[in-house]
């Protein structure tokens, strides 16, 4: 079979079909997106194993079930980094490849009809962002600082901007414009002064960024981790005051859905792009910085 894996670079290999073992499933995959997660490794912030293939996000179809595995064998399964042994890109085999041997404790079931019912590029980010509504219960009323100007943030603050007040503190220009029409204060991270905060979402892979988060804290404050921004990549090394750190959990796909719903799709569109084969998609990845998201779409599963 075909897989895109890390050799120093991303490159197009034939590869084995790996054997599904033990509370595993096999799973031909329909859906592959590149993420945060994957331009850490890109960029150098977290290693990853070699000849292995990135995409942490997506979506299979399950032809194999193996021993003391839950899954069923022919429905639609969302993949996702969450794993109890290891993350898909980083420390075991992601998406980028035609198929896939994976925990099925890294699988959330996709509803009958909902790959028909919505853009194949939006259900990748409805997986990804299907956190939200938990975030939304916790910063309800609160000052809030979100660390990095990115398509993570633009779509955090287009849920949350209603229900807090929030601050975004940004390295670059990327996507100043965007966040800042949802009404949201954007700055500089360096004109980040004499501001604490009671939340402080970490939503950047750049370490020097995540790194300045107890800078801003109230005490007694809390930092938060997106399940869609690597752990590793973020030195929770911060015991000089009392600080909760939470990671939320994935939710139903339907949850992301509703997020993604509230966000302009021209923003979307502008960062998030397809690829219908592989050697498509390794073609977009050496040019990764200009693009938010990849997503690989099985040509078998167009319609």
């Amino acid at each position: 079979m075909k897989a895109i894996v890390y050799n120093g670079e991303p490159t197009l290999r034939e590869v084995p079909i790996p054997p599904t073992r033990k509370g595993e499933v096999l799973g031909e995959v329909v859906l592959a997106s590149l993420t945060s997660i994957d331009k850490a490794v890109l960029h150098g912030y977290i290693p990853a194993k070699e000849f292995i293939s990135p995409g942490t996000f997506g979506v299979i179809r399950v032809v194999e079930v193996g021993v003391e595995s839950r899954a069923t064998a022919g429905l639609l399964y969302a993949v996702t980094p969450l794993c109890s042994d290891g993350i898909p890109g980083v420390t075991r085999d992601g998406l980028f490849r035609e198929y896939i041997s994976i925990s099925d404790d890294c699988l959330m079931k996709v509803a009958r009809g909902f790959m028909k019912s919505l853009s194949k590029n939006l259900i990748p980010l409805s997986i990804e962002f299907s956190y939200i509504d938990r975030l939304v219960s916790l910063v309800q009323g609160m000052d809030v600082l979100v660390l990095g100007c990115n398509i993570n943030t633009y779509i955090l603050a287009s849920v949350i901007a209603d229900v807090a007040n929030i601050t975004v503190a940004c390295l670059s220009k990327e996507l100043f414009n965007d966040i800042a029409s949802l009404g949201v204060r954007v700055v500089n991270v360096e004109n980040v002064k004499d501001c604490l905060f009671d939340v402080v979402i970490v939503n950047s892979i750049e370490p020097f960024l995540a790194a300045l988060a107890p800078k801003f804290l109230k005490d007694s404050s809390t930092i938060v981790i997106p399940p869609n921004i690597p752990p590793v990549a973020v030195k929770l090394t911060w015991r000089l005051r009392r600080v909760r750190i939470i990671r939320p959990r994935l939710a139903g796909i339907r949850r992301g859905l509703r997020a993604i719903n509230k966000v302009n799709m021209k923003v979307i569109n502008k960062k998030v792009v397809l690829a219908t084969s592989l050697p498509d998609a390794l073609s977009l990845m050496k040019v990764h910085q200009y693009y938010e998201r990849i997503t690989y779409l099985n040509p078998r599963y167009r319609l």
